[in-house]
């Protein structure tokens, strides 16, 4: 009998294209942010989006595997990877006075409060494109 907490995949095809989107647009935005170093909202927007990052890993895919002990697709890479480069975002911005430690707190819990509108969004726009 199959987990209650298994879902289906996506096509593949559909999941590359998500690849790329959740890849694009917050590798964007810590460009920007880099490029402005003056800028708090840039950088409020970069803690944010690494604050969704690492949010991403821990709610779908370590959460996932944690409670039903199979592998869920791209835990490896969030383990590794949506873990650390998150948290050198947020603790850089406050290390380099780009951002209070309460503003960068705040930054990290909207990040956390983003994840599933921000998860359904990639899918729907995704969606569009890949039939």
């Amino acid at each position: 009998m199959a987990s209650p907490l298994a879902q289906k995949t996506p096509p593949w095809a559909m999941m590359q294209v998500g690849w790329v989107v959740v890849t694009l647009v917050p590798l964007a935005l810590f460009t920007w942010s880099i490029a402005r170093p003056q800028s708090r909202w840039a950088s409020r927007l970069a803690v944010w989006a690494a604050s969704i990052y690492f949010a991403n890993a821990f709610l779908p895919h370590l959460l996932l595997f944690t409670l039903s002990g199979n592998y869920a697709p791209g835990l490896v890479t969030a383990a590794l990877f949506l873990t650390t480069l998150p948290l050198l975002v947020v603790v850089t911005a406050v290390r380099e006075d780009r951002l209070t430690t309460r503003e960068a707190v705040a930054c990290v819990v909207a990040g956390f409060l983003s994840v599933g509108p921000a998860i359904f969004l990639v899918i729907r726009a995704v969606s569009l494109f890949v039939h």
